[in-house]
């Protein structure tokens, strides 16, 4: 559910994402997504996770750092979805330029926190 959620919010914003890998064309500025569970079940049956956006670009920062903007607001104050007795909550968390092996390429780690849960 949190892959599905975080893919139709990066629709949404009109970011160019795709989960794991890229194939196919490469737009000069793009996402690719991991997602990683961070905890156990809790008592409550949460599921705490964390989605990383990769952004590479063959631009500038200031490409990756625009579409941060966009992420940044859209999950500053938690993003919810309920669907078929589910629930997610994504929150923004942090981001950080990550250097790379190829000099006209520029990258950066956008952090999302998550919590799944069933109603």
């Amino acid at each position: 559910m949190v892959l599905e959620f975080v893919n139709e919010q990066m629709n949404d914003l009109n970011v160019p994402y795709r989960f794991w890998e890229w194939a196919g064309d490469v737009p000069q500025t793009y996402f690719v997504g991991e997602y990683t569970e961070t905890g156990g079940n809790s008592e409550d049956g949460m599921i705490e996770g964390e989605v990383t956006l990769s952004g590479f670009t063959r631009g500038t920062y200031a490409d990756l750092d625009a579409l941060r903007d966009k992420i940044y607001l859209r999950f500053r104050n938690g993003e919810r979805m309920v669907r078929n007795g589910k629930g997610v909550v994504i929150t923004y968390s942090h981001a950080m330029t990550v250097p790379t092996d190829l000099e006209d390429v520029k990258r950066m780690d956008i952090y999302l926190s998550t919590f799944e849960w069933s109603e």
